[in-house]
C-alpha cells in the first residue's frame, strides 16, 4: 500500500528522482495486477512472457525518469 507522500504518479516521479530507489518497490505492487489484466486480455502470451514485459517496464520507467527524461 502507498503511503500518503507517494498517492500519485508525480509523487513517485519526484521519489525516484530524489535517490529514493525503493519507491520501485512500491511502483511494481501498485501497478502489477492491473497490468496483468490488462495485458492478459489483449495480448495472446503466457504468464511468464507477462511477467517479463511488466519486469522490463518497471526498469525502463526507472532509467527514464532517473535520466531525467520522462518528467
Amino acid at each position: 500500500m502507498l503511503t500518503p507522500r507517494l498517492s500519485t504518479s508525480d509523487d513517485i516521479i519526484h521519489a525516484i528522482r530524489a535517490g529514493q530507489a525503493d519507491v520501485i518497490d512500491t511502483l511494481y505492487e501498485r501497478y502489477r495486477s492491473p497490468f496483468f489484466r490488462w495485458a492478459g486480455k489483449r495480448f495472446d502470451a503466457s504468464r511468464h512472457d507477462l511477467e517479463d514485459a511488466w519486469q522490463e517496464a518497471i526498469v525502463a520507467f526507472y532509467e527514464q525518469v532517473s535520466n531525467g527524461k520522462l518528467t
